[in-house]
């Protein structure tokens, strides 16, 4: 017995010597290419590969090179973390193209689901135009307690949903289609590309984490490709997640078909959002603004963005300040400076002042500014004589208004106002009684002109 197991020893060392030479690599693809595989990861389970993982689980290492990762973890079928024994029982059936191990999606060891790290990520082209999208793949948990293992080897693919509303996005990643002339490790930009989950990154020849829920990155089984947003100036990308089947990854028949007859898509699409950054703009100054005629203020705005830090006033990249545009009687007369300017005979000036951000000239705010007179009417005087009016008659008079500025301004008789035994129709001033009425401007009733009515 000693010496059958001398003779087994010296066996697996010469096929591992045997087989270090043949380290040079094969083709790549997604999915399960590589799980069970060793050697130059030609995709085909044979007695080489049968013999690496003996080398494995004894400790000399085995030829790993020519798979991804290059580790023997992407032997470990049974998922408990260790290269046994019962990885080799899995292997050796393979070789036979027997894959009822492996036959259903809760195969113990089998990649049974995929989890998102990046389920929602967010790309905002003022910091970086792009972002790092990861995934990983774990087996059945079998009773249900939580202790499934996360799989390495396994090419996770991701691509960009076509009803993404963001055409100018792409990823970058490993080569999906590659042709049989391409080297391993192409990578490519394009809408579909894939990465292999990493190792375990608590060594197999420890005792292993038994637990690895929640999940946890620095766990590993991980696979990571990158979104870049392109010419994509906002909105959404949705990219699929999926281990494609063996029928879809594996062209021309190449390699031993059924380690993975169907396809494992992730629970929900990675959403990627392509942030423009600048979200609003609000003007702090109270609308309306009344301003004093002369005088002038200052257009302040409120900035908002989707990301920290939230708002501001303008002044972050993002917004780049504001540029104010003044419309109607209102001077813009400094940058976001307005003047309500001093206008004769007390108009009111009136006007609109529209505030943009300047990164983003589709978001904008505007507010009234209503001038407030500060001219006053010193004296007003009747056009026409002073006149008698008997009960009965009726006479009109226009009125002539100065004001505090030096303005002399002729006030229409259909604005002038009558008290006390007065009353107007339409534009006449008819008597109602004998005494005295009063008539004035409306915006000067501080001096109202006395007419006489007999």
């Amino acid at each position: 017995m000693k010496r059958l197991g001398c003779l087994a020893g010296v066996t697996v060392i010469i096929e591992f010597l045997l087989l270090a030479p043949l380290s040079l690599r094969a083709e790549a693809y997604p999915g399960a290419f590589f799980v069970g595989d060793s050697g130059n990861g030609d995709g085909f389970i044979d007695g080489s590969d049968l013999a690496n993982l003996r080398a494995c689980a004894m400790g000399f290492g085995g030829v790993y090179d020519g798979v991804r990762p290059p580790s023997c973890l992407v032997q470990e079928l049974d998922g408990d973390a260790y290269i046994l024994g019962s990885d080799l029982v899995i292997l050796r059936a393979w070789v036979l193209s027997n894959f009822g191990s492996y036959s259903t999606p809760t195969s113990q060891g089998k990649a049974y689901g995929i989890g998102l790290f990046t389920p929602t990520v967010t790309i905002d082209p003022a910091v970086s135009n792009t972002v790092d999208l990861k995934a990983w793949t774990f087996d059945f948990s079998g009773a249900g307690d939580g202790h499934s293992t996360p799989r390495a080897g396994y090419g996770i693919v991701f691509e960009i949903d076509p009803a993404s509303p963001c055409p100018g996005a792409f990823l970058y990643g490993r080569d999906p289609t590659p042709l049989l002339s391409d080297p391993t490790d192409a990578y490519v930009s394009g809408a579909t590309v894939y990465e292999y989950t990493d190792v375990y990154k608590t060594p197999y020849s420890v005792p292993p984490v038994t637990n690895w829920w929640p999940p946890d990155e620095a766990n590993g089984g991980v696979a990571m490709v990158q979104l870049n947003a392109g010419t994509c100036p906002g909105g959404t990308v949705l990219v699929d997640v999926y281990i494609p089947s063996d029928a879809e990854a594996i062209p021309f028949g190449l390699g031993s078909w059924g380690r993975f007859p169907d396809r494992l898509n992730a629970p929900s699409p990675i959403v990627a959002r392509v942030s423009r950054g600048l979200t609003g703009i609000s003007i702090n100054n109270p609308d309306p603004t009344y301003l004093l005629e002369g005088a002038t203020v200052r257009i302040t705005a409120t900035c908002t963005y989707d990301s920290p830090p939230y708002s501001d006033d303008c002044s972050d990249p993002r917004a780049g300040g504001i540029v104010c545009v003044a419309a109607g009687s209102i001077t813009l007369v400094d940058d976001c400076v307005i003047l309500a300017p001093d206008i004769p005979c007390g108009d009111t000036p009136q006007g609109t002042v529209t505030a943009w951000a300047v990164a983003d000239v589709s978001l904008f705010d505007s507010i009234s500014i209503i001038g407030q007179e500060n001219d006053f009417i010193v004296y007003q005087e009747l056009m026409g004589p002073m006149v008698e009016i008997y009960d009965g008659q009726e006479f009109c008079w226009g009125m002539i208004a100065h004001w505090s500025d030096g303005c002399m301004e002729e006030v229409p008789t259909f604005t002038s106002y009558v008290t006390g035994d007065c009353y107007q129709t339409g534009p006449q001033c008819a008597i109602g009684s004998t005494g005295a009425c009063y008539i004035w401007d409306p915006g000067a009733n501080n001096s109202p002109v006395i007419v006489p009515i007999l």
